[in-house]
């Protein structure tokens, strides 16, 4: 997502999980990657499923660091 905070607003919706909660207790990293999987049930209907929220493992991978911004409390 370009902004944590769209991005968890959408989550939200498609999860069925309270805005609030998700804005405060989800925390996705700068260009980290999440993964929705639409579970199909009928040809009309799909359920989102979360798969992944936040992932970083590519970032290590290249021995990049993960920019805590966003989380001002826990490193300032």
């Amino acid at each position: 997502f370009a902004h944590a905070a769209l991005g968890l607003a959408w989550l939200s919706h498609l999860l069925a999980i309270p805005t609030n909660i998700m804005w405060s207790s989800f925390w996705p990293a700068t260009s980290s990657v999440s993964t929705i999987l639409f579970e199909e049930r009928s040809p009309t209907w799909a359920v989102p499923r979360c798969l992944g929220l936040g992932d970083v493992s590519h970032l290590y991978a290249e021995n990049l660091p993960v920019n805590p911004v966003g989380l001002p409390a826990n490193f300032y």
